[in-house]
């Protein structure tokens, strides 16, 4: 009997002892009987403020930001960072005005067409335009220019207009603004000669402007314009306070074309005629002096020229193969001669006259020619010829 109860206390207690070891479960971190879990993201911890949730764009644990990305619509949203359809297309086209020129104005050369532009959105690009076709694109804020060359059109009125494209694709045209293009050409009168000359234009009645020897004028002129008649007188009024000139009177008479480029006429003195300067280095005053003595193209005049071996102009005297010179001083009855100058009939050619009363010296002849193209030649006017600048 006491075997038996022996028994039964060990069957129990080891029922007992076998019951207390059973292991609990252990949890996502390995805890036997831990609480921690794994959520949507595939986080393992016990706490519940962390779960991985939805963002805006269904993503389990996204962060994305959403709103509408598109940058032309009006309701872009430059944080967002997932499209969420809300878009609303801008509708609303740009605003472009040019400020200058104004209307009416007159423009030449190098002109800046300046302009503002406004938009909702942005603007990409204002271009600038005229019937002519485009004059140039500027990437533009609410300001900018363009610079355009007039010289690439005719003269006369013109309209331009800006073109405003905005980031959406939207169009804006602005108001005509007419203009007048005037471009001009230069013509430089080159005067070659030795002496002055006196000049018109377009059968003026009297001088408009004098050139002075070797020196050049210029004026203005609407390019592609009419022609313009050019007069040249040389002049023998009174020179540096001295009148010892004594010339030919020898005068051009051209059209000048006035196209789209700067021309240059040179006034040169034929082969028809020579210049003289004259020294006198004597002890004399000269009184008289002639030129081409005893010939039919003969000239002379009083001079009364001191003895300051200062080289004066005398004038132009028409050209022949014999042309000589001849002076007369106070207090002889004589004449000094120069004969036989030698002259060879180029352009622009001079003889330069010493008088020291002990020997005849001729200085240089000759001179420079221009190019054919550009020369335009003098001509004697013979007195009842002469009606240039005649009132």
């Amino acid at each position: 009997m006491r075997k038996l109860f022996l028994f039964i206390i060990s069957i129990f207690c080891l029922a007992i002892w076998s019951c207390s070891e059973d292991p609990e479960p252990e949890d996502c971190l390995g805890v036997e009987g831990g609480s921690a879990y794994i959520d949507s993201c595939g986080t393992c911890d016990d706490i519940s403020a962390n779960d991985c949730v939805l963002d805006c764009s269904g993503e389990w644990g996204g962060v994305n930001v959403c709103g509408c990305t598109d940058m032309t619509a009006t309701n872009y949203n430059p944080d967002a960072t997932f499209d969420d359809g809300s878009c609303t297309p801008d509708e609303i086209p740009p605003s472009v005005v040019i400020i200058s020129p104004t209307a009416g104005s007159e423009v030449s050369e190098i002109t800046s067409i300046s302009f503002t532009v406004n938009d909702n959105v942005g603007i990409e690009k204002v271009e600038v335009h005229t019937a002519n076709g485009l004059i140039g694109t500027l990437s533009t804020g609410e300001s900018g220019s363009i610079n355009w060359n007039t010289d690439l059109v005719d003269n006369g009125d013109i309209n331009i207009y800006a073109l405003a494209y905005d980031l959406s694709g939207n169009v804006t045209t602005s108001d005509l603004v007419l203009v007048t293009v005037a471009n001009t050409i230069t013509i430089t009168f080159n005067n070659q000669c030795f002496l002055p000359v006196a000049c018109g234009l377009d059968n003026s009645a009297q001088p408009e402007f004098i050139i002075d020897p070797q020196s050049s004028y210029s004026v203005e002129r609407l390019k592609n314009s009419e022609d313009i008649l050019f007069q040249g007188v040389v002049t023998t009024t009174n020179q540096n306070s001295y009148n010892y000139v004594c010339s030919e009177t020898i005068a051009w008479e051209f059209d000048v074309e006035v196209g789209s480029q700067d021309v240059s006429p040179n006034l040169v003195a034929s082969g028809s005629v020579y210049f003289i300067r004259l020294r006198n280095s004597s002890v004399y005053t000269i009184n008289d002096f002639y030129a081409n003595y005893d010939l039919s193209s003969q000239r002379g005049c009083s001079i009364d020229m001191p003895n300051d071996e200062v080289q004066y102009p005398i004038g132009y005297f028409v050209s022949s193969s014999n042309a000589n010179a001849r002076v007369y001083v106070d207090g002889e009855s004589g004449y000094w001669l120069w004969d036989d100058f030698g002259l060879n009939n180029s352009d622009n050619q001079y003889v330069n006259l010493n008088f020291s009363a002990s020997g005849l010296n001729i200085g240089g002849q000759g001179g420079d020619t221009p190019l054919e193209n550009s020369i335009h030649h003098t001509h004697i006017l013979e007195k009842a010829d002469f009606s240039l600048f005649d009132d």
